[in-house]
């Protein structure tokens, strides 16, 4: 058995894996995770001759592959499987920011303990996501790359879809490309207009990790942000769903300071002063269960301020790792990360 399965599997007999939890961010987008030890446990099964098969709800089975030595695994790498980091993952997600507008996104992301077989013609599917692990550890920019690309097909299916021909008849004449029969849905990986699409996406939104090549896939086209008006374009796809409304038209901001901290953190909610509010703040771990809940209560101001001592509910001091604080007002939430060093 391939020895990261056999460590997955020996880590689910000693502790049940959490359900995930969704966690909202300032730039609109909803998102929720599914670690690798969750899929594997979850959204696997053993089929004929042994063979294992990822299966969600309402999506076709895909065979796994379960070692670096199967022919399908052109590069063995060091040996195992490594499946992407989640937090990286939420890093990348919160990074995206489409010049403030909140983006009325639903993102299911699913992080794969092992490849798939055979390839799909995209990691992305609806408002489902796949990333599918390395044969060596992933880097933070890769991780970020490739989520905020998979996020551009994510984006374009929900506000350019594939059957607005004036909307797409607009895309790619800002593009250059519009009949030219070399971009087309049946061009290799980087000619068709849809890769193309989330590669703009992914330079012109994404964070600083998620664009350190600097560049897009296909050598052929001028970078995004040399095409007079495209970047509005791609932005008026979603206002014109939202109405143009902001992260701040609720809450201007959430801030955690010092971050990373020990052994306690403030973290800072600014409100429009606009009157009082219902106020909801907790601390959470990376896989979404409770650590501590910090505020309950109404706020009057135009801020609010609230202290985590770096300890549970029980009050037994919470280990060194990544946190997240999660605030819900009236018609908002936001969400941000904790980095406790003891």
């Amino acid at each position: 058995m391939n020895m990261l399965l056999f460590s997955l599997i020996a880590a689910f007999a000693a502790s049940p894996v959490a359900a995930a939890m969704p966690a909202l961010f300032v730039n609109g987008i909803s998102i929720v995770v599914h670690p690798a030890d969750e899929v594997l446990e979850r959204y696997t099964w053993r089929g004929g001759e042994g063979r294992l098969f990822l299966e969600v709800p309402g999506g076709l089975p895909a065979e796994l592959v379960e070692s670096v030595d199967d022919p399908a695994i052109a590069n063995g790498g060091d040996g195992l499987f490594h499946p992407m980091s989640e937090t990286a993952v939420l890093d990348a997600v919160r990074d995206v920011d489409l010049r403030g507008l909140a983006v009325p996104l639903d993102v299911e992301i699913f992080i794969l303990p092992l490849p798939r077989r055979a390839m799909p013609f995209s990691s992305a599917n609806g408002s489902r996501i796949y990333l599918s692990p390395g044969v060596r550890e992933v880097s933070r920019c890769l991780i970020a790359y490739t989520v905020t690309h998979e996020l551009g097909h994510v984006y374009q299916t929900a506000f350019l879809p594939d059957d607005d021909a004036g909307g797409w008849e607009r895309y790619l004449d800002m593009r250059g490309i519009l009949g030219n029969f070399q971009f087309s849905a049946f061009s290799t990986h980087a000619y068709r207009p849809r890769e193309i699409f989330a590669e703009d996406f992914r330079y012109l939104f994404g964070g600083e990790e998620a664009c350190y090549t600097g560049g897009i896939e296909n050598p052929d086209l001028v970078l995004p942000d040399e095409i007079e008006g495209l970047e509005s374009f791609i932005v008026s796809l979603a206002a014109s769903v939202t109405g143009g409304a902001t992260p701040t038209a609720t809450v201007a901001s959430a801030t955690a300071w010092p971050n990373p901290f020990n052994p306690s953190t403030t973290i800072r909610l600014d409100l429009p002063d606009d009157g009082p509010r219902r106020v909801e703040a907790t601390v959470h771990r990376v896989d979404g269960s409770l650590v501590s809940r910090l505020y309950s209560g109404t706020a009057t101001g135009p801020s609010v301020e609230m202290h985590w001592d770096g300890r549970d509910e029980s009050g037994v001091p919470a280990r060194s790792g990544v946190y997240f604080y999660r605030i819900a007002t009236p018609g908002a939430r936001l969400s941000g990360k904790l980095v406790l060093i003891r």
